[in-house]
C-alpha cells in the first residue's frame, strides 16, 4: 500500500503474483548471478494517486538481469545489470508499454563473519509508449550501509 504523504490517505494497493528463477555459476574468480522474473501486479488506484477502486495501473511484467561477484582483495564488486518489460491494460494506461534499464554497483567490505560496510549506486532507465503522459525519466541513486548480522 502507498500512501499520500500529505494527508495519509491510501493512493495505490499493488497485490503482485511473482514466478521468478535464479542460476547460480562460478567461473575463474567470479560468481554469476542470473535471474528471470514474470510479475502481474493487480492493483487499486490509478497513475495520478487517486485511489477510487481504479484498476489503471494493473500490469504484467517480464524481467532478467544478471550480477557478476568479484572478491578484489577484501571487497566483493557486484556489478548488476537488470532489463524488464511492462505492459499495461487498462484505463488511461491501455496502450502503456515501457522498457526499465538498470545498472547498478556494489561494494561490501566484511570486517568479520557479522559485520559488513556496504556502498552501492544505481542508474536507471525508463522508456514509455503509449501512454497520455510523459513517464520516460532517469534516475541517478547512491547510498551506504552498515550491516550487522547475527546466526542462531
Amino acid at each position: 500500500m502507498t500512501k499520500m504523504t500529505i494527508d495519509e490517505t491510501e493512493a495505490l494497493r499493488d497485490i503482485t503474483y511473482t514466478l521468478k528463477a535464479l542460476k547460480s555459476f562460478a567461473l575463474d574468480d567470479n560468481q554469476f548471478v542470473f535471474d528471470a522474473s514474470f510479475n502481474i501486479h493487480s492493483t487499486d488506484g490509478d497513475s495520478q494517486g487517486n485511489y477510487k477502486g481504479s484498476d489503471e495501473m494493473d500490469r504484467f511484467d517480464i524481467a532478467s538481469s544478471l550480477k557478476i561477484i568479484r572478491k578484489l582483495g577484501p571487497i566483493d564488486v557486484s556489478p548488476k545489470y537488470t532489463l524488464q518489460y511492462s505492459d499495461y491494460s487498462n484505463g488511461a494506461n491501455s496502450d502503456r508499454s515501457q522498457f526499465l534499464h538498470n545498472l547498478s554497483l556494489n561494494f561490501n567490505y566484511q570486517m568479520t563473519d557479522s559485520f559488513h560496510i556496504e556502498m552501492n549506486t544505481a542508474y536507471t532507465i525508463n522508456d514509455s509508449s503509449g501512454s497520455d503522459n510523459d513517464d520516460d525519466y532517469e534516475m541517478f541513486d547512491a547510498g551506504a550501509a552498515i550491516k550487522l548480522s547475527a546466526r542462531f
